[in-house]
């Protein structure tokens, strides 16, 4: 793929749009957790805190691939 090309033309896209099923799953989810949350002991929450802290950290780490990889496919293509 001639990636610079695609970014010129506006066809080079790295959004996500999501869909009205997870749209729906997600708010349930979110139902859930609240319900949840309101019953854990302060101790509990902190380690939930804890473990939603690690996820972040993984998922902005992936998110820094993702856009090394571009970017070093875009040094790549002007390099040829």
């Amino acid at each position: 793929m001639d990636i610079l090309k695609a970014i010129y033309k506006g066809e080079y896209r790295t959004e996500h749009f999501l869909t009205e099923e997870y749209e729906a799953a997600q708010r349930k989810n979110t139902e859930l957790v609240e319900t949840l949350l309101s019953s854990l002991a302060p101790e509990d929450l902190e380690r939930l805190d804890a473990s939603y802290a690690d996820m972040a950290n993984v998922e902005n780490y992936e998110n820094f691939l993702a856009g090394l990889r571009l970017g070093i496919a875009v040094m790549l293509e002007c390099c040829q």
